[in-house]
């Protein structure tokens, strides 16, 4: 059910060409990774996962952050103040301007289509989609995946989440 909706919101955003599982969406030209998932939310009523920060976004909130630890050690407080000021305005700046990237996972229509069906999973259950013995067991290894450090293989029914509390000697 969410792969035919995001095809059909693909459809409506004029992307032409093969809408198959395996569909790349390094085909799209022309709208941004942050601008594709808005729309495709937007046209599919799906929550679809967050864009990531591309390497460019990525390298200038790490260059800010770094002209910040170093103005500390040269020790000039108005260098300190700018470079803060730089910092909590450029953020939300590097956010918006960045053209970000698809989530692991997600670079092609069948996983953005995997991706949406386990964070809508109840709602296209309550719409009317199939729901097949072991399907709630897997959405939710795949949410805990994306809340953990552990990979989605590596949990099972006695995976341990929350460590023991132990008493200090």
């Amino acid at each position: 059910m969410a792969f035919f909706r995001l095809r059909r919101a693909l459809t409506e955003l004029g992307v032409e060409g093969r809408l198959k599982p395996d569909f790349s969406f390094s085909a799209v030209k022309q709208l941004s990774p942050r601008r594709l998932i808005k729309e495709l939310e937007k046209r599919s009523g799906l929550r679809l996962p967050s864009p990531t920060l591309s390497y460019a976004g990525a390298g200038l909130l790490l260059l800010a952050f770094t002209g910040l630890v170093a103005s500390f050690f040269i020790g000039n407080g108005w260098l300190i103040l700018c470079l803060l000021a730089v910092l909590v305005l450029g953020f939300p700046v590097i956010g918006t301007v960045d053209r970000g990237m698809l989530p692991m996972g997600s670079k092609t229509l069948g996983g953005l289509a995997r991706a949406a069906a386990t964070r809508n999973y109840g709602r296209l259950v309550g719409e009317g989609a199939g729901m097949r013995e072991g399907d709630l067991w897997r959405v939710f290894c795949d949410l805990l995946a994306d809340h953990t450090a552990l990979p989605k293989d590596e949990i099972a029914r006695e995976t341990l989440l929350i460590g023991k509390r132990t008493k200090a000697a």
